[in-house]
């Protein structure tokens, strides 16, 4: 499970993790951010799950398996019903596809209209623009990150594109009804230069404030306990080192830590 943090922990957004390698650098651009988000396996992620951790808004990883195969990785339905934005990356735009009515089908890879991609490619707008391509475009076209076999051959009804790639004619889709986004590449890897613009937009639409962390150096004499001082935890204050160290302190010297409550922390 991995964390970000942001001015509150009331407002939560709710990362499900179908298995991709990168899926710790959407947390990371979230934390940048300052937004508050936790990665869940899809396996935790249930309907009591859900209602107990009420999401402002969810993100779907990418992933390596297949939808088009028989027991492949899915998130309850629920989550669709819950009325909160949903983003869904790769292997996570191939899920909401198929679970909302949509057809995918496996990619190939050679000859003649292949559809597979694999590394860099470029992204067109279509006519539409949307909130969420906000700065986008601006040079008529984007770089991002391709990393697909299947592909999506027809939209979920509700959705329309707004973006295509050589191999992608639905790179970038979205349902503005029921505030559901899905991309075939990959916005959180550097190979994808605007990528941090698009969660920054999604963001934004979930109704996440953005504001700052604020946790400063100026905060660590607080944190003397026992004549040791913290540095190396503050050092990462944005990692999850940061939060498990806080945590260890409270509960190991509770007396000496009483004044730091989570509050204070977060308006330190």
């Amino acid at each position: 499970m991995g964390f970000c943090m942001t001015q509150t922990s009331h407002d939560r957004l709710l990362i499900i993790d179908f298995g991709s390698q990168v899926t710790q650098l959407i947390a990371r651009r979230l934390r940048e951010l300052n937004v508050y988000c936790e990665i869940h396996p899809y396996q935790n992620v249930t309907d009591a799950f859900l209602a107990e951790f009420a999401p402002k808004a969810v993100i779907f990883s990418g992933g390596p398996d297949s939808v088009t195969r028989e027991g492949s990785p899915r998130p309850p339905q629920s989550v669709y019903e819950l009325g909160v934005p949903i983003l869904g990356i790769c292997y996570g735009q191939q899920v909401m596809m198929q679970d909302l009515g949509g057809l995918v089908e496996g990619g190939k890879i050679t000859g003649g209209g292949g559809t597979a991609e694999f590394g860099r490619a470029w992204v067109t707008p279509t006519e539409e623009r949307i909130d969420l391509l906000t700065g986008w475009f601006l040079d008529a076209r984007e770089q991002v990150w391709m990393s697909h076999g299947d592909h999506v051959s027809r939209l979920a009804p509700g959705f329309a594109v707004y973006g295509t790639s050589p191999n992608a004619p639905f790179a970038i889709t979205a349902d503005l009804a029921r505030n559901f986004y899905a991309v075939q590449f990959h916005p959180e890897v550097h190979h994808t230069p605007n990528g941090k613009t698009l969660y920054e937009n999604f963001v934004r639409l979930a109704g996440f404030g953005g504001e700052s962390i604020g946790i400063t150096w100026d905060i660590v004499p607080r944190l003397i306990v026992n004549g040791i001082i913290f540095k190396w935890a503050f050092a990462a204050f944005d990692t999850p080192l940061f939060y498990l160290a806080v945590n260890y302190l409270k509960k190991k010297f509770p007396e000496e830590t009483a004044a730091l409550d989570d509050e204070e922390l977060r308006d330190a």
